[in-house]
């Protein structure tokens, strides 16, 4: 055998200790899993939108109902009409109403009579009051001289009697004097009696006249009842007049002349007689996810899509949110804490230049921006998963090896394998997403931004044009770090085949 065959020979064996080697190397490593990536890309501009469902509306209208009730005899509008504030939109038969004014009117002029003649009762009391007040001031200028009088005439009888007793005076002058007093006496209590009979018609002259004013606040509280009904009345007559309390266009007619009008009650929808919408100012009155009302704002620019004006957009803003979901009443007080059912908020869009064929009531869809930004990085929305990785004391993701790099297994209580380092691990959800390194998938946490329709804002965590792996959604949410990967990206595959057909 030649040097040179030796040789050949030696070199095969290598190579087929090689091949052996390396099959049994592959034969204890797990098949691929076959993945889609692509690379982290920077764009121009990223929108964050939420998207809603509602109807438009006019933002003043009204729905017109009556109080009374009545044949329509008079209706000289139709719908569609614009009419302006005051204008008559129809009238109801005002006959009874006209009979309960009259009535009322009667009643209310006797209850004013009655008052008037109240009131002269009290000045002719308070006429007499002051001709008896008279009568006391003369009663008591009659004692007060009777009196004086009495005095007078005792003080000479005392003097008479001084004069008797050093017989200066005869018998007949002292007795004289002595009947001169008596008689002052009788006047003094004369007077003392008038005086009292003309204070007692003094009293009785004041009772009467608060007698008569007790009487008086009577028949005026009659009168203010009389009055009230009147007016209640005439109010219910000037309501059988209908008119308009906005400027506006009626959108809505639901009833005809000669028809009966219904007062309007919660219970009875059908008592509303028309509606009247300013559409000088158009709005959507949308649904928005309760997910999604955070994000919305007072101000942000809307996008509107009315079915009925096919695929053409009008723009508007945010003018409302509402602060309690639509429908929150007693009913829901009584549903389960617990209950996961979704909410709706309210949220109003004001159209800028709506056109003349918008009408209220069309179904329409909203885009609202809720955010944007400009020259960021993103990746696709269904790239970003979440596990549950290990973390340190300050809540960082610690990174780990490879699983054949991993340490021994130490046997559990139970005879179960836990890894020798698992009783200190700590462990927390993290998003993330799963990067292209070499033959295998590595997960990395990311912080992300807002979200577009399909990409979402990369803050932290990666860079432009490192290789991720987004596809598909089912491999995702199985996958492992460390995993081996096979990459298959449909456009590559797409122009292999392309080229295979050329």
């Amino acid at each position: 055998m030649t040097k040179n065959r030796k040789r050949l020979l030696a070199i095969l064996g290598l190579l087929a200790a090689a091949a052996v080697a390396t099959g049994w190397l592959m034969s204890g490593r797990p098949e691929p899993t076959t993945v889609q990536t692509g690379p982290v890309e920077r764009v121009a501009t990223l929108d964050s939108v939420v998207t809603a469902s509602g109807e438009i509306r006019a933002k003043e209208f009204v729905d017109l109902q009556t109080e009374i009730a009545g044949v329509i005899v008079e209706l000289p509008v139709k719908e569609g009409d614009r009419v302006k504030a005051g204008d008559v939109l129809l009238r109801i038969d005002p006959f009874q109403s006209k009979q309960d004014v009259a009535s009322a009117q009667a009643q209310f002029d006797a209850a004013a009579s009655d008052e008037s003649s109240a009131l002269v009762q009290i000045s002719m009391g308070e006429s007499a009051a002051a001709g008896d007040e008279y009568a006391v001031a003369a009663a008591e200028s009659d004692l007060i001289q009777a009196e004086s009088n009495r005095d007078h005439l005792k003080a000479q009888l005392d003097r008479r009697q001084l004069l008797s007793e050093q017989r200066l005076i005869s018998a007949d002058e002292f007795e004289a004097a002595e009947s001169a007093l008596r008689v002052a006496e009788s006047q003094v209590a004369s007077a003392k009696a008038h005086m009292e009979q003309a204070r007692a018609g003094l009293n009785m002259a004041r009772v009467t006249i608060d007698q008569w004013k007790r009487q008086h606040e009577a028949v005026g509280q009659r009168t203010a009842v009389a009055r009230a009904n009147l007016e209640r009345m005439q109010d219910l007559l000037a309501k059988t007049t209908i008119t308009s309390p906005l400027t506006g266009v009626i959108t809505r007619l639901n009833v005809s002349k000669g028809e009966r009008a219904v007062p309007g009650i919660l219970s009875n929808p059908q008592a509303t007689l028309m509606t009247i919408a300013d559409l000088s100012t158009i709005e959507a009155e949308m649904k928005v996810d309760e997910t999604d009302i955070i994000n919305v704002a007072l101000e942000d620019h809307a996008k509107v899509t009315v079915d009925a004006l096919g695929d053409s957009e009008l723009s508007g803003h945010v003018t409302e949110i509402g602060n309690s979901p639509i429908g929150d009443t007693g009913e829901l007080a009584s549903v389960s804490p617990t209950s996961q059912q979704g909410k709706d908020f309210k949220v109003v869009v004001r159209i800028e230049a709506p056109p003349a064929s918008l009408r209220p009531g069309l179904s329409a869809s909203a885009e609202i921006l809720v955010d944007h930004r400009e020259n960021t990085l993103v990746i696709p929305l269904q790239a970003v998963t979440v596990r549950e990785v290990q973390v340190d004391d300050a809540g960082l993701y610690v990174p780990k090896g490879p699983p054949e790099l991993e340490p021994e297994h130490d046997d559990a209580d139970d005879g179960t394998p836990v890894a020798a380092a698992s009783r200190d691990e700590t462990f927390k959800e993290l998003e993330g997403v799963f990067i292209r390194d070499g033959e295998r998938a590595r997960f990395r946490p990311v912080k992300l931004g807002i979200k577009g329709e399909s990409e979402v804002e990369v803050v932290d965590g990666l860079k432009e044009g490192e290789e991720i792996v987004t596809g598909s959604y089912k491999i995702l949410r199985t996958m492992k770090d460390w995993d081996f990967i096979e990459v298959k990206n449909r456009d590559v595959e797409d122009a292999r085949k392309s080229r295979a057909r050329t």
